[in-house]
């Protein structure tokens, strides 16, 4: 009679390679990518078993079911690096690794569910709803490769659904809100800087890092490494920020930060042009 044998719940390994419980004793059952089959008895006490279990796909060289941890930052990250946005998407791997050493630190790349796309949002539930659907659909991100890989025969996480975001503002800046910042700062160093965010539309991280070579005529051309979508950024000006730009010390920057020489400089020069 044919004895059927019982597969240990919650084991890390792949379904080509398994430990299996009969008649209370783990056998190991192993088929390696080169066609052969491995059957080894590890005994009935299951820590045991499952040390000599490792320790036996480690020497066929059967390592097919990483951590999850160890493969988002040495397998999956470096398919990243030809991204222009990189640095997010090594943001995004720390987090989950963050999340899985915290979490499961055990859990291997086979065992993932569902269940973890929704305790990786309980661990993380201080981010706003944006954030969070960046860092899941990473995780999926991650996972899709393990399947183009072949490491994974589908994607786990693949229907988890994005959380609702409300992209509706709570208040715009009226012309009067900007005409009031720019009468409280008409002494100040951050004048020209308002003047420029107000008539370009720039977001003021762009505007502090402006330098002279961005400025092409009545065009505005930032790289994409200064930009949040990682683009070319193209922005026309008009006629009136292009004297205030032209009037400004360009070195380093047109806006440097306060406390530099360049900064003092520009400010200088800029209230010369001012009082003409």
């Amino acid at each position: 009679m044919r004895v059927k044998r019982t597969a240990v719940v919650l084991l890390p390994h792949t379904q080509r390679s398994g430990l299996f419980l009969r008649s209370g004793e783990y056998i190991a059952d192993i088929r390696p990518d080169d066609g052969r089959r491995v059957i080894r008895k590890l005994g009935v006490e299951r820590d045991r078993a499952l040390r000599l279990f490792d320790r036996l796909l480690s020497t066929l060289g059967v390592d097919d079911d990483p951590l999850l941890t160890d493969y988002l930052a040495h397998t999956f990250l470096p398919s990243q690096e030809r991204l222009k946005s990189y640095g997010y998407s090594e943001k995004c791997v720390a987090w989950l690794v963050r999340f899985g050493e915290a979490e499961e630190p055990g859990l291997r790349l086979s065992d993932v569910n569902r269940r973890h796309a929704e305790r990786l949002r309980s661990f993380y539930g201080h981010l706003a709803p944006q954030t969070l659907n960046n860092v899941l659909q990473k995780f999926k991100q991650a996972l899709y490769y393990a399947v183009d890989c072949g490491v994974l025969d589908a994607n786990p996480i693949a229907r988890v659904k994005r959380l609702p975001v409300d992209n509706r503002r709570a208040k715009f800046l009226s012309l009067e809100d900007f005409r009031r910042i720019l009468h409280e700062a008409r002494t100040t160093d951050a004048h020209d800087l308002f003047l420029t965010i107000g008539l370009t539309g720039l977001r003021p991280s762009n505007v502090r890092l402006l330098v002279a070579d961005e400025v092409d005529g009545d065009i505005i051309r930032i790289p994409p490494a200064k930009m949040k979508n990682a683009r070319w950024g193209v922005i026309p000006i008009s006629t009136a920020v292009q004297r205030l730009l032209s009037a400004r010390d360009a070195s380093p920057c047109l806006f440097p930060a306060r406390g530099t020489d360049s900064h003092r400089r520009a400010s200088t020069t800029s209230h010369a042009a001012i009082d003409q």
